[in-house]
């Protein structure tokens, strides 16, 4: 559903070698394997935070910090960091490049949902 959707806002770590679409590529990578249908069970809850821990586990040389904010615009920062599925429900990722923008800093400009 589109108020599920979201756009990753990541911070690139100063002197990191990989250039930005390397470290977009590598944070698709990890989601997919967070999200392998292997991880979860019918009517789990989503916790950005284990998301986001295991994003810098994988990629963690590359990124300062990430954040997820909502692609609807009656979305904001927050909404997203805990997702209760239904008991007929599983988690999948939809997620690519395209939905992970860099920006230099975390604000409250970056946190809005129609950027």
């Amino acid at each position: 559903p589109n108020n599920l959707q979201a756009r990753f806002k990541v911070v690139r770590l100063a002197g990191t070698s990989l250039s930005d679409n390397e470290i977009k590529t590598n944070i698709i990578k990890a989601v997919n394997r967070y999200f392998k249908i292997d991880n979860w069970e019918f009517g789990d809850t989503f916790y950005f935070t284990e998301l986001s821990s295991y994003i810098h586990q994988q990629v963690g040389n590359s990124i300062g910090s990430i954040v997820i904010v909502p692609k609807t615009n009656s979305g904001k920062f927050g909404d997203l960091f805990q997702v209760k599925a239904e008991p007929y429900q599983l988690f999948l990722s939809t997620a690519s490049v395209n939905d992970i923008e860099i920006v230099d800093k975390i604000n409250q400009q970056v946190l809005r949902a129609d950027r």
